[in-house]
């Protein structure tokens, strides 16, 4: 009764919020977290306008039995809340199983949250504060990133980054499978004999590339969120439809019981009646309200400021802006400098030293970001080209 009375006294305020996320582009767009120039290793980044200090980061990760899905506007209902609050957000592409096997997919998640704390500075990040949310397959990456922070063969530390880590403190999971060796015969009676069974070519086996799950516990155990679980894990938000014909609800108690072993029980479990595989249910307004509050609970401790913004050294100024031909930089009591015009994509469009006038004549029409680099000093400023 209290989550049903807690979502009614919500709904009327939070629905605008939702029914406008289409209107929300991304800051930077096809980020190659990589640097490889590979679709399925890039993310876009929206940044809320006016940050003034470091903020925190929700990442998306979506569903699609790892063969198929994308980043993309249809998951920025996911994550519309969190921007709204302030929270920058990731939106990533990971290999999928039709030309990687397991474990490419947490390696690119992992490595993309590792790029995200190694570039902090240029995109004003908080990397004491990282949150993960995820849709299906997606719910398992993001369950994955919670528990096995520290696992080695899990990180793609060859992928770069390797100074960073990985872990993350809030993890929201929706309906994501937790031990695949525990999914047929768990399913509802209302899924009649429509329940998914995870034989040959089933989504699973092709994560693996094998034939039957059974064949290769060991292996398939290497995916399971649970495995990993220790005390010190990130916190959990856990929703899962009832009535789940294609990952049985069942995946997600065990989740939460063994959470709960450990001592970290999950901060919410709702198992949503009559809810479905991926319902719209499970990103309207009133559930995204709930994601949101779960993340500004426990992302809510900023780092320290030491290597990421320096508050004795005012920020940069840069006139006119917008600008048609030409930009003057003035940051004071600096006399050795690299400013670097970066586009939406992510690209360096322009490098200079210790020239405080550039010429922006031949770059095309759009937003630009101002980088200014010195020994202990970043900062950025955002520009609009005429």
């Amino acid at each position: 009764m209290y989550y049903k009375e807690l979502l009614l006294s919500i709904i009327c305020l939070s629905f605008n919020v939702v029914s406008n996320s289409q209107s929300l582009t991304p800051t930077f767009i096809d980020v190659d977290y990589v640097g490889n120039n590979n679709m399925e290793q890039k993310m876009d980044i929206y940044i809320p306008e006016g940050l003034t200090s470091p903020a925190p980061v929700i990442v998306f990760i979506h569903g699609g039995g790892w063969l198929e899905g994308s980043k993309g506007s249809e998951n920025i209902p996911f994550f519309q809340q969190s921007y709204n609050s302030g929270f920058i957000c990731a939106d990533i592409n990971y290999r999928l199983s039709t030309d990687s096997i397991w474990p490419a997919q947490i390696e690119d998640c992992k490595t993309a949250i590792r790029f995200l704390k190694a570039n902090a500075a240029f995109y004003n990040i908080d990397t004491c504060n990282f949150g993960v949310i995820g849709e299906s397959a997606g719910g398992h990456l993001a369950s994955m990133i919670g528990t096995s922070a520290g696992v080695r063969s899990l990180e793609g530390f060859h992928l770069g980054h390797r100074n960073q880590t990985s872990r993350v403190r809030a993890v929201v999971d929706l309906y994501g499978p937790t031990d695949f060796l525990k999914e047929d015969g768990y399913y509802p009676a209302s899924c009649g004999s429509g329940g998914l069974i995870h034989e040959y070519q089933s989504f699973e086996s092709q994560l693996f590339g094998i034939d039957y799950l059974h064949k290769y516990k060991a292996l398939v155990r290497t995916a399971n969120p649970m495995a990993y679980i220790t005390s010190d894990d990130a916190r959990f938000f856990i929703i899962h439809g009832e009535d789940d014909c294609i990952v049985p609800s069942y995946q997600s108690r065990i989740l939460d019981s063994t959470l709960t072993a450990a001592g970290i029980p999950a901060d919410t479990l709702i198992i949503a009646t009559g809810q479905n595989h991926g319902n719209p249910y499970f990103k309207d307004a009133v559930r995204t309200v709930l994601y949101n509050n779960f993340f500004l609970k426990h992302l809510s401790e900023p780092c320290s400021p030491i290597g990421i913004t320096n508050p004795l050294f005012p920020a940069i100024a840069v006139f006119p802006n917008p600008a048609t031909n030409e930009i003057k930089i003035e940051f004071p009591f600096l006399k050795d400098f690299k400013i670097e015009i970066i586009n939406t994509y992510g690209e360096t469009v322009v490098l200079t030293h210790n020239q405080k006038t550039i010429n922006i004549s031949e770059l095309k029409s759009g937003i630009y970001f101002i980088k200014l680099i010195s020994e202990n000093i970043i900062r950025t400023q955002k520009i609009i080209k005429l």
